[in-house]
């Protein structure tokens, strides 16, 4: 079985006898990241990864290769690996394997922590991503083939790491500095080059993200997947045919956000709305090309949000004494709050943000004039349906 190692893309292999081999992965996406981890060079990550490959993760593997081309692949049948270190994010360091079996080449993630943060979310958001795909209802999250440990020469006590799916064809995006004055897009495409996003595409980008989201949220328990950022990578998309499709990689936490214990009919679509309105601003936040400045999108995002959040919750079932699904309770809900009413609202969650975070500091200056683009994003969608 030949193993080869790639930086990024297969257009840059590295070797042992290369500089390159010897030098510190990145720990982080920003320039001058500081970690709780310390310093691991290329070389020790791809022997770890290795190692991991050969020893404990070959079961793992297996299985992988087994459901994505046929149940009778056992080691030998391994032609290649291809290790590629694909990205430094501050959670994980992700690698892409090609594997090529019997002429047939598949591609996987292995996601790596190295930090002990990253060490502390791994394995939770393994259980998590297994837990929300149990009913097999959403598509959205990579399948999980196993966890384990991937071991580096001369240091304790290693790496953790989980395969699962890769997305073939999903790229990361981010808002991107321009001289338009409208949000611009990029899409990163190592292999064709970048692009930009026209403008039906960003409507349907983040539509998807909100649809995404509800499809994950749970009107009984009031669990949402949270915390997600655009800025982190966390979505992924690609464009097909003309057709725009959005994938959600990772889920560091699962969890309700609101403290009300009751579960009757109006504290389900009180809950449903606090969920609507913090996707609302959260769904307009990113960093400048993933690692600048905080930036806002602008107002079409709001529109997109309740599109696709309106399109997830049409595929929930009724709920608690509700005798009609609860997209129509909740549009007639809707329609009954005034613009002051979701102004305070609104208020109420900036409230409850982190004083010291510096996005805190953006949304403020922006949620008055939100508030009012979302009350009439609100009524021109209950007056189009």
């Amino acid at each position: 079985m030949e193993i080869s190692y790639y930086l990024g893309h297969e257009s840059c292999p590295v070797t042992k006898e290369m500089d390159q081999w010897a030098e510190p992965i990145p720990m982080g996406r920003k320039k001058g990241y500081e970690n709780d981890s310390a310093t691991l060079s290329y070389g020790d990550y791809f022997q770890a990864i290795t190692s991991f490959l050969k020893k404990d993760g070959k079961a793992i593997l297996i299985q992988a290769l087994c459901y994505a081309i046929n149940p009778d692949i056992f080691e030998k049948t391994i032609e290649k690996i291809s290790i590629i270190a694909e990205k430094h994010g501050e959670f994980y360091h992700p690698a892409r394997l090609s594997v090529t079996v019997e002429g047939v080449t598949r591609q996987f993630v292995l996601n790596v922590a190295v930090s002990e943060t990253g060490k502390r979310f791994i394995q939770k958001e393994t259980e998590l991503i297994n837990k929300l795909s149990q009913d097999g209802s959403h598509h959205y999250l990579p399948r999980v083939f196993g966890f384990g440990k991937a071991p580096v020469p001369g240091r304790q006590p290693g790496l953790l790491v989980f395969l699962g799916d890769w997305f073939e064809g999903y790229h990361e995006f981010h808002i991107t500095e321009s001289i338009e004055t409208t949000t611009m897009v990029v899409v990163w495409n190592p292999v064709n080059g970048n692009f930009y996003l026209s403008d039906d595409k960003k409507h349907e980008l983040y539509r998807q993200t909100a649809r995404i989201l509800t499809s994950y949220y749970n009107p009984e328990t009031f669990e949402q997947i949270f915390p997600w950022h655009h800025a982190a990578g966390d979505f992924v998309l690609k464009i097909q045919a003309d057709q725009l499709s959005v994938r959600l990689i990772s889920v560091r936490g699962y969890q309700a956000l609101v403290n009300n214990t009751e579960r009757d009919p109006l504290s389900v679509l009180e809950a449903l709305l606090v969920f609507l309105l913090n996707l609302s601003i959260r769904n307009r936040l990113d960093r400048t090309d993933g690692v600048g400045e905080i930036v806002w999108a602008d107002d079409f995002v709001v529109a997109a949000t309740i599109d696709g959040f309106f399109e997830a919750l049409g595929d929930k079932k009724k709920y608690y004494g509700m005798t009609e699904p609860i997209d129509v309770f909740f549009r007639y809900y809707l329609s009954s709050l005034s613009s002051s009413i979701l102004s305070e609202l609104f208020a109420d969650i900036v409230q409850t943000l982190p004083a010291s975070d510096p996005e805190t500091q953006r949304v403020k200056t922006e949620i008055s004039h939100h508030s009012a683009v979302f009350y009439h994003a609100v009524q021109k969608f209950l007056k189009s349906g």
